[in-house]
């Protein structure tokens, strides 16, 4: 398994969790959210949707939580990836990615015709 999860406590922490809150967010034991962190274990694949939305990320930045420490986070390495573009650009991806998490929270449950029409009103980010 992969070592401990820093990355994933510290993102438990910065959304005001403590283990126990964010467990029963996601409807598990304490305990399992200290074998994720710990890297013991994985989260199941059905649980990865509902933690993404409770920690306000995409699928693929909860991938890079759910990697081990001595990997870098993809916003951290952005610049790099993306060249000339630098740091704005990866703000502007972080900026677009929390707006969608938002946006998504806000449409659950909603009929089609209302997510298109309120997905028009969304203003531009940059």
């Amino acid at each position: 398994m992969a070592g401990k999860r820093k990355l994933l406590a510290q993102r438990r922490k910065a959304c005001g969790f403590t283990q126990e809150k964010f467990a029963e967010a996601l409807r598990v034991d304490r305990t399992t959210v200290q074998r994720w962190e710990a890297g013991q274990v994985d989260p199941h694949p059905y649980q990865r949707p509902r933690m993404a939305k409770v920690l306000q990320v995409l699928p693929d930045e909860l991938d890079t939580l759910l990697t081990a420490d001595d990997t870098q986070m993809i916003a951290e390495r952005l610049p790099e990836l993306n060249g000339d573009r630098g740091q704005g650009f990866a703000q502007t991806v972080r900026e677009m990615s929390r707006r969608l998490v938002l946006l998504d929270n806000e449409m659950n449950g909603l009929p089609i015709a209302d997510v298109a029409v309120r997905a028009s009103e969304v203003e531009r980010v940059g």
